[in-house]
């Protein structure tokens, strides 16, 4: 049986909302200038430009795709798509914490959730969390089978 990682639909909209905002607030305050043909702020647009691109990219090369099989867990990174195998053998140990929820005047905005982290030999940590995977009690549930 093979469970695959499905994203919260807000985590991804999350990850790439201040670049997107930060693109739109840079292209307001200067639009002036670029409609013009200044070459040096033509220049400057397009190096914050190239910079919030890079910054995006590798924002996302963190986020990661999570594959388990019979043999082992396959992490898949979201923009250069290179796999790694973990075989269950080097999963050490699952620890559980939790993240407290959030607190308002008012009272308890939400109650919080568990998150797990796989701590592997070789001192890698590889974490799973219901705020990115929809999908985490199905996950979760393959891996202690295992």
């Amino acid at each position: 049986m093979e469970v695959h990682s499905k994203f919260r639909t807000l985590f991804l909209t999350r990850r790439c909302l201040f670049f997107f905002i930060l693109l739109i607030f840079f292209l307001l305050v200067f639009y002036d200038d670029l409609s013009n043909g200044d070459l040096t702020i033509i220049a400057v647009s397009l190096f914050f430009f190239i910079c919030i691109t890079s910054g995006l990219l590798l924002n996302l090369n963190l986020v990661y795709e999570i594959m388990v099989t019979e043999d082992g867990i396959t992490k898949t990174t979201f923009v250069s798509r290179e796999a790694e195998f973990i075989p269950f053998s080097s999963v050490i140990s699952i620890h559980s914490h939790r993240v407290p929820g959030m607190q308002g005047k008012a009272g308890q905005i939400s109650r919080g959730y568990f998150e797990s982290v796989l701590v592997l030999e070789d001192d890698k940590k590889l974490l799973i969390s219901p705020d990115i995977f929809e999908n985490y009690h199905e996950i979760i549930e393959a891996i202690r089978n295992r």
